[in-house]
């Protein structure tokens, strides 16, 4: 009977020690600089996502009409990852009005998505809200829309 629970003990370390390590390999997976772009009727929506190893990001967004921009805003805050959900938290914008907060009791924005796929080029997840899907791939640092 002991060795039993010995035994069960141990399989639980190691599924746990594997967990870790997966959740640290999405984590490193996510950081840097990644790119996307998404059709919504006549707008195209452009996005430049830079994650870094502190678990800060920066965002710049763009709404454009064929060449003419409509929105052109700034997000900073922190991201994490916890399982296969990817977690924002914005705490601060910057548009054509000024950098503000966001107009929250709490004070920032906090984002979920469900993490779909991670490869070294690609990422894929979807907002667990609204159900939005978003694709974005690897940049070079310095990359520019």
């Amino acid at each position: 009977m002991r060795l039993k629970v010995v035994t069960a003990s141990l399989m639980a370390v190691i599924v746990y020690c594997f967990s870790i390590q997966a959740m640290a390999s999405q984590l490193d997976a996510l950081i840097g600089h990644w790119y996307g772009e998404k059709q919504q009727g006549p707008q195209t929506h452009k996005f430049l996502v830079s994650r870094q190893a502190d678990g800060n990001f920066d965002m710049t967004f763009k709404v454009y009409i064929d060449d003419y921009i409509l929105m052109d805003r700034s997000q900073t805050g922190n991201w994490s990852v916890e399982h296969d959900i990817y977690t924002t938290k914005t705490t601060e914008i910057t548009d054509v009005t000024g950098t503000y907060q966001p107009q929250t009791p709490e004070g920032y924005y906090l984002d979920q998505y469900t993490i779909i796929e991670i490869t070294e080029e690609q990422i894929i997840y979807q907002h667990t809200g609204s159900g939005s899907r978003y694709t974005l791939t690897r940049v070079e640092e310095g990359f520019e829309f």
